[in-house]
């Protein structure tokens, strides 16, 4: 009897080691700098997600961000170092979405760049030293860094040294962990973020390696940053509880209703944020998928669905932004806006008031 005790208390001696070194293992590998000096000034304050962007006023253009800066917002904004050393202001490394031509930011040099117009506006592609004096003794800015294949290093370098000229509290973040270990090692004093999202459920290109890597947050052993910016619908991952249990500060983006930018500052995260219940802008992709999807409507064969229509999908859009495809009845399939998936689009079609007939 006594040997089976203390075997079973050797086991469990056994058991609580590996949970301690289990724990240390995960804290070693996410845990970041809480140190960090700056952060009191970026609390606060509401971050426009590529400027305060909407019809008209295209994304990542200086009327968005000067609207942000008039509003008392900060912003969010995207930097690209193009072929000829400059920093530019610009989501996508692709020029197709925004301004309906062929090629990459890198490709191309700073005054090829600012030939190009955003969204069919008037607006071209900024520079950052064009956009930082709207917030000069403003609100702060949310810098993420896109990198390309090369440059990263480059790219950290540039984008500090152009911002510490302005009188502005600042941030960096970037989903690429080398800029940011860059960082790390050769401007401390810069606040850093690691972002990331779920890339198992929106893979974005990432290899298996990156997805798995970037989800739970592995780089962190390497960038040590002083802050996660993650998706807001996925910060419920195991990795970002850890993190905000090791007392690691949080961003969240992108938030489009009050609600849930309320729930971001009230779990003290800085929200980044795209205006609630407004239009998207229209940019060149979107038109080119309006006119596809005008031909597909006009050429689609008659359908026979379970609600016994046969009618193609009428040209007005239905109330909740997609079709009963199961049916193609092209009425409101209501009452949530989810996009159908094909289980979905059984219970879109059993609520749609075409179905109930």
């Amino acid at each position: 009897m006594v040997e089976l005790l203390l075997i079973l208390a050797a086991a469990a001696a056994a058991a609580a080691a590996l949970a301690g070194l289990g724990y240390l293992l995960v804290w070693f590998l996410l845990h970041g700098r809480r140190d960090g000096p700056g952060w009191e000034k970026l609390e606060g304050f509401r971050y426009a997600h590529r400027g305060l962007h909407g019809p008209g006023v295209p994304e990542n253009s200086l009327a968005a961000f000067r609207r942000a800066a008039e509003a008392g917002y900060g912003a969010e904004l995207d930097v690209h170092l193009t072929r000829d050393g400059r920093l530019v202001v610009i989501h996508d490394g692709d020029l197709e979405r925004m301004c309906g031509v062929p090629g990459r930011v890198a490709e191309k040099t700073a005054e090829e760049l600012a030939a190009l117009r955003l969204a069919g506006s008037e607006e071209h592609i900024p520079l950052l030293e064009e956009v930082l004096p709207l917030f000069a003794g403003r609100a702060p800015l949310v810098v993420e860094l896109k990198t390309d294949r090369h440059g990263a290093a480059a790219l950290a370098r540039d984008t500090v040294d152009c911002l510490d000229r302005f009188s502005i509290d600042y941030c960096v973040e970037s989903f690429d962990p080398r800029p940011l270990r860059w960082l790390r090692r050769h401007r401390p004093s810069v606040l850093r973020g690691q972002l990331s999202q779920d890339f198992h459920r929106h893979p974005s290109g990432q290899g298996p390696w990156n997805r798995l890597a970037l989800t739970n947050l592995f780089y962190n052993a390497f960038t040590r940053p002083d802050f996660v910016a993650f998706r807001f619908g996925d910060r419920e991952k195991p990795a970002v509880r850890l993190c905000r249990k090791f007392g690691m500060r949080m961003a969240y983006w992108t938030l489009r209703s009050r609600a849930d930018v309320a729930l971001a500052e009230q779990e003290g995260a800085l929200p980044i944020f795209e205006e609630p219940d407004r239009p998207k802008e229209v940019t060149h992709c979107s038109r080119q998928r309006k006119k596809r999807s005008s031909i597909k409507r006009h050429f689609r064969r008659p359908w026979r669905g379970s609600c016994g229509n046969t009618k193609a999908p009428s040209s007005s859009f239905p109330s909740c932004g997609f079709w009963c495809w199961w049916c193609w009845c092209g009425r409101s399939c209501w009452p949530t806006t989810r996009a159908p998936s094909s289980a979905f689009s059984r219970f879109c079609c059993s609520t749609c008031p075409a179905g109930s007939r």
